[in-house]
């Protein structure tokens, strides 16, 4: 996913302070799901782009989300409820 935010007018470098990211270096962070990155694409006196490009591993982000799912310990309790029930 790629996010963009541009700004236009007077003093447009100033963009940079009010992320508190610094425009002429990329920069990249670990997250739980991937990677994010911080970069500004344009950087002008009249024009300035910043860019958040999110680089997640969706296959990872679906397991964890599953594995948090409260339904495995209902779920084991229920077979061995039925299996006593069952089985004596």
């Amino acid at each position: 996913m790629l996010l963009t935010i541009t700004y236009a007018g007077q003093n447009t470098t100033e963009l940079g302070y009010l992320l508190h990211k610094n425009p002429y270096r990329p920069q990249m962070f670990e997250l739980s799901h991937g990677k994010a990155y911080v970069f500004y694409p344009e950087i002008s006196e009249e024009r300035t782009t910043a860019a958040l490009l999110l680089d997640i591993d969706p296959i990872d982000l679906v397991l964890r989300i599953i594995n948090m799912l409260p339904i495995k310990p209902l779920t084991r309790s229920f077979i061995l409820q039925t299996n006593a029930l069952i089985w004596g």
